[in-house]
């Protein structure tokens, strides 16, 4: 998995290429919560080259989710390819996160 980030005021944008699963989940969150400081509103993550997510990159998700919304703020899902799509569905997880 390849993560890119760039911070824009209160919105960090991050690119996930590849799989987010038990192998890259947690490095995902500590390099993400490197960048969460207390001004951080938004975190909108760019799916597109996301090719899969396990339980451990859903949980990554929500241990991300539940520090940003200590901020007040959320997280928005841009360009969710089908089988991400269909997890984030089947778990409920469309419910939680913002998805465009």
């Amino acid at each position: 998995m390849e993560t890119t980030f760039n911070r824009e005021n209160e919105v960090l944008k991050i690119k996930v290429d590849g799989r987010l699963d038990a192998a890259t989940s947690d490095e995902f969150v500590a390099e993400t919560e490197k960048r969460i400081d207390d001004t951080l509103r938004v975190i909108e993550v760019d799916c597109s080259a996301l090719e899969y997510i396990s339980s451990a990159g859903l949980r990554a998700f929500m241990a991300l989710y539940d520090r940003i919304c200590d901020n007040d703020g959320g997280i928005t899902l841009h360009k969710v390819g089908e089988q991400v799509g269909d997890v984030l569905r089947m778990t409920g997880m469309n419910e939680v996160f913002t998805i465009d």
